[in-house]
């Protein structure tokens, strides 16, 4: 077996090639041909609708989106609550910066965001969420929508109601400290075929959520990370345990925190930093000639030697980030990615 800092040595002199991970392109799908009515423009709420069914696909998807807006609200405490798997109703309630007066008539209209100036700012937006949608998508699949949010400015807290466009139809003083708590009640209650699946998978999603949870409380260690249980419907399915991860100093006690200290025993954090190139990299020339200001930092926490592989081989606990974000790597990804380090 290598060690972490051999793979780490591999990794630095391949790092050109992760670029290319994740760019293959999509298959493309055939179109079966009906009988069908003239051609004529969609209505604005079915547009509005269909979009939205694309952003939140499921349960865990409205839990992704609202932790990230706590993220980017520079929470230190993110509680997720789910009431009958989040069936019922998903809460996320963070203690973050809180959404300012000014800025809550539009805090859930569609297309509208603070994260994002222009299309040539996509380049430096260090943000989660830029694209002004993910509100507005869990307040139309969603048969209600509450947000309570507080800043330091504030006096009070103040809830808000929120119809299926995202509009504010009611608001009152409410109690609560300084950040943001959504909750959406009744997920898919419009979409029938989802609202059956999510019914379905309960017990996966909300492993699923979990494990989604695990990945931002790996790459945020100084975070509190919460997952709740509840049940309200009678005869429903046995209640899962509730997770909590304490805030932590680094990484690493972050990994003995969620997966034991026997497995984090045998692991060690390597950082690696270079000046990025877009030349070749058999090609000592041109790979100098086209060095970038900008640099590339690679951190990984990998097996040292002498670890045991029954331990560190064990489960299916492979997470990979870009920038701080979590992303799904396929099969043929991660083996690129082990041939790389070989």
């Amino acid at each position: 077996m290598k060690t972490g800092w051999q793979l780490a040595v591999k990794l630095k002199l391949r790092l050109p090639a992760f670029k290319k991970i994740g760019s293959r392109p999509q298959p493309r799908l055939s179109l079966l041909r009906h009988a069908m009515n003239a051609i004529h423009p969609l209505a604005k709420e079915t547009v509005r609708f269909l979009n939205s069914g694309q952003v939140i696909t499921d349960l865990s998807t409205i839990v992704k989106e609202l932790v990230e807006n706590a993220l980017d609200a520079n929470a230190s405490s993110i509680e997720v609550k789910l009431v009958d798997y989040g069936l019922s109703a998903i809460t996320v309630k963070d203690n973050g910066s809180g959404i300012p007066e000014s800025d809550r008539k539009q805090m859930a209209k569609r297309f509208c965001t603070s994260k994002l100036e222009s299309f040539e700012s996509l380049n430096s937006v260090l943000s989660y969420g830029f694209r002004g949608e993910a509100l507005n998508s869990i307040c139309a699949v969603s048969k209600e929508t509450q947000i309570v949010t507080k800043t330091k400015e504030d006096a009070v807290a103040k809830l808000y109601e929120l119809d299926v466009t995202g509009s504010i139809v009611s608001e009152k003083s409410n109690v609560g400290g300084i950040g943001t708590t959504v909750t959406a009640k009744k997920p898919f209650y419009n979409i029938p075929v989802r609202r059956q699946l999510a019914q379905k998978n309960a017990p996966q999603t909300a492993s699923k959520i979990q494990d989604l949870l695990i990945a931002y409380g790996l790459v945020h260690p100084k975070v509190r990370f919460v997952l709740l249980h509840t049940q309200e419907t009678v005869g429903n399915k046995k209640k899962p345990q509730n997770w909590i991860k304490p805030a932590v100093a680094d990484q690493m006690e972050d990994v003995k925190v969620i997966f034991g200290k026997t497995l984090a025993d045998m692991l060690d954090h390597v950082s690696i930093e270079e000046a990025y190139n877009t030349g070749d990299i058999d090609n000592p020339q041109e790979e100098a000639e086209n060095l970038d200001d900008e640099a590339i930092r690679l951190d990984a926490v990998l097996p040292i030697k002498g670890s045991d592989p029954i331990i560190v081989c064990k489960g299916d606990h492979v997470y990979i980030y870009i920038n701080s974000r979590p992303i799904q790597a396929s099969k043929s990804d991660l083996k690129e990615l082990l041939s790389l380090a070989e």
